[in-house]
């Protein structure tokens, strides 16, 4: 009776702490998306389109200074968890990895950043603001995806949850301020990066109640990082490219108002942002703290895809209902993209399933060959390019979606097979 009790407690528990992170991430999205919105009226379309790239950008670098860094953090982290200074050698290990990768996603993304600038017509002058500008999320955002796996694997929801409402609330009023003054790309970025940087300070106390962050290395930990940062690398070198694909496609058919229908659509990525945003910090650290038995994992992780595919679902259904009243928000120039909507919002649903499918694999430390893995991801882009003629918005999200669709099931089998293989 008392085991029941007990029982019935932890789920009342798990639901209250399911439902505050929800609605608490939903008010973070809500502010994000008041602001996307608001940056989206204030630019012309010509500006929109510069945002659209550096900020596309800007997700490429961070994508390619990842590495696998914070999915090896969260695998080892979650062995440590409770040790104070193991998980802080675990996270100091990682910040010296992640520095060095930055360094290299910097050499790399700049010289490509320009050239797609160039591409939407912008001046040099504008050019050398937005990199200047975008330099300061960019370094933000980098700690900040270390710092948040201490925690996340403590569940310091609240204090996490906290900050980011802090900086969100800070980018609103800073950009509605600037940009009603200042309509430039390039404003947009500096008033995002300032609120980042201050946020990051203010994480990292955070993180410093639950682990000793030192400059010191652990051989060990260095060692177990190395052999997950050499075979997810050259997939996550793809990945950072790929992931920008249809804008590549875009800004290559050299219409300045593809691209900027492109990124105004795309911000309504934002609903699925709070869906991946719960399940990153409430569900997925509980995952990796599962001990590795075949039977659980394997349930507890489909558990999660179901919830996953039906939260999507769900988006979809509402995105059909009231595209019109979406669109409004948008303003004049993005309007009779109802189809567009549709598709753009069911590339996000599946983008959060493959993120998830991925994650089931990389938070245990399973991580099959580089050769593979590039194979599986690089095989559909083929396959959708000879399929598909890019003659139009629609064409291009269309092909994103197939190959989108495609790596997930590829993934997933890989799961499967790593499941088997590596569970007790």
């Amino acid at each position: 009776m008392a085991e029941i009790t007990l029982n019935k407690k932890k789920i009342v528990n798990f639901s209250k702490l399911i439902g505050s992170t929800f609605l608490v991430q939903c008010l973070i999205q809500f502010i994000g998306m008041v602001l996307g919105f608001f940056i989206v009226r204030s630019l012309t379309v010509q500006e929109y389109a510069l945002y659209t790239v550096a900020n596309s950008m800007l997700t490429m670098l961070n994508v390619l200074s990842n590495s696998g860094i914070s999915t090896s953090t969260y695998a080892l982290g979650g062995k440590v968890w409770t040790d104070k200074t193991k998980l802080g050698k675990v996270l100091s290990t990682a910040i010296t990895f992640r520095n060095k990768f930055s360094l290299l996603a910097l050499l790399i993304g700049i010289p490509f950043t320009i050239h797609m600038l160039l591409k939407q017509q912008a001046s040099w002058e504008t050019i050398i603001l937005i990199i200047i500008t975008f330099i300061p999320s960019f370094k933000a955002q980098l700690t900040d995806n270390l710092y948040e796996v201490v925690p996340k694997l403590h569940q310091d929801i609240r204090l996490l949850q906290g900050n980011q409402l802090f900086v969100a609330v800070f980018r609103l009023l800073l950009s509605g301020l600037s940009l009603f003054i200042f309509p430039f790309a390039w404003v947009a970025f500096l008033a995002n990066g300032i609120p980042r940087i201050v946020g990051n300070l203010r994480l990292r106390n955070i993180v410093e109640k639950r682990a000793n962050i030192t400059k010191e290395e652990d051989s060990e930990i260095k060692r177990e990082i190395k052999r997950i940062v050499k075979r997810t690398f050259p997939g996550s070198l793809y990945f950072a490219f790929s992931g920008q694909i249809s804008l590549f496609i875009l800004a290559y058919m050299g219409k300045s108002s593809d691209v900027a229908e492109w990124g105004a659509i795309g911000r309504f990525s934002v609903i699925f942002s709070v869906i991946s945003s719960v399940f990153a910090m409430v569900i997925m650290p509980r995952y990796s703290r599962l001990e590795n038995n075949l039977k659980k994992i394997f349930i507890t992780a489909h558990k999660i895809l179901g919830a996953q595919i039906i939260l999507g679902l769900l988006v979809l259904s509402g995105g059909y209902m009231f595209s019109n009243t979406l669109l409004f928000l948008l303003g004049k120039h993005y309007q009779n993209l109802n189809i567009e909507l549709l598709v753009a919002l069911s590339n996000g649903a599946v983008g959060i399933i493959t993120g998830t499918v991925l994650a089931f694999s990389i938070r245990r430390g399973w991580v099959i060959h580089p050769a593979i893995d590039i194979f599986l991801n690089v095989f559909p882009v083929v396959l959708f390019t000879w399929l598909f003629s890019f003659n139009s918005l629609l064409s291009v999200l269309l092909y994103s979606l197939c190959v989108q669709i495609f790596v997930t099931i590829a993934h997933y089998l890989v799961f499967l097979y790593q499941l088997n293989k590596n569970a007790n």
